[in-house]
């Protein structure tokens, strides 16, 4: 009894220890290794990448439910730009135009990937909808069969 009182009250102050620990302070890159980092997408996307669109996940989270469109970028998919101070500003990878598709499934696309064109994620959790998102589209609930296009889409390293 005295033994499992002992272990249990290590494992409590274990566990008091581990929740106040502090978080890392904020940090940030300068701005060409920003940009460096940024550039090298084009490379791993390669000429015929995709940006395929589900109806769960983002941010954080990984996509995931069936794929609702599968539209192809361009043979460059974005160019990189930094906008602001260059120590504390943000990058940008701002993908050029992406062909519009006909959507595969009817749903409303929440996240979106961007892929290799055998089917590599490079990019997972991109967030979707109509404004102060990743990609924006006109309209993010999609019925089967009608043209998915995208207005716009970026991903920010600040």
């Amino acid at each position: 009894m005295f033994l499992r009182r002992s272990r249990l009250a290590s494992v409590l102050a274990l566990a008091a220890l581990i929740g106040s620990a502090q978080t890392a302070s904020a940090f940030y890159y300068r701005y060409q290794t920003r940009e460096s980092r940024m550039a090298v997408l084009n490379t791993d996307i390669g000429t015929s990448g995709r940006m395929r669109f589900y109806p769960t996940g983002g941010g954080s989270t990984a996509c995931s439910g069936t794929i609702i469109a599968d539209l192809p970028l361009s043979a460059t998919a974005g160019v990189v730009s930094t906008a602001g101070s260059v120590d504390s500003g943000q990058t940008r990878f701002t993908f050029n135009a992406i062909t519009a598709a006909a959507a595969t499934a009817s749903n409303t696309a929440v996240c979106a990937t961007v892929t290799t064109s055998g089917g590599t994620v490079i990019i997972n959790g991109l967030t979707v909808g109509t404004s102060g998102t990743n990609v924006i589209l006109g309209s993010n609930v999609i019925s089967s069969g009608t043209s998915v296009s995208v207005t716009s889409a970026y991903i920010a390293h600040g």
